[in-house]
């Protein structure tokens, strides 16, 4: 298993049959400014300080996000919602018959 999703490079070394791909999502809130009411409780919620309520309508900051969830549960009026968001793939196969191999990237 070559877990180093930053950099794999174990598959270079050998000649794999890749059986399966799978996707690895998070899930990121995506605010509704239509019905949020910027009572700001999502933002207190938020432990990364990843939402900022304004004046003008509520931001999510997707790169600070660890898609925990509390800002969704807290919010008043269901205004925030979840979409899957791609972050990575894991890759699995093998290299013999007797040999199985997988990657993150």
């Amino acid at each position: 298993m070559d877990v180093d999703v930053e950099e794999p490079n174990d598959h270079l070394f050998f000649d794999i049959n890749f059986e399966k791909e799978e996707s690895v999502d998070i899930l990121l809130p995506v605010v509704d400014n239509n019905a949020c009411i910027k009572c700001g409780e999502c933002a207190k919620a938020c432990q990364f300080g990843a939402i900022s309520v304004f004046p003008t309508g509520t931001m999510v900051f997707e790169s600070l996000c660890h898609g925990c969830g509390a800002c969704a549960m807290v919010c008043p009026v269901n205004a925030i919602k979840e979409e899957p968001k791609s972050i990575g793939k894991i890759q699995l196969g093998r290299i013999n018959e007797n040999l199985k191999f997988g990657m993150g990237f």
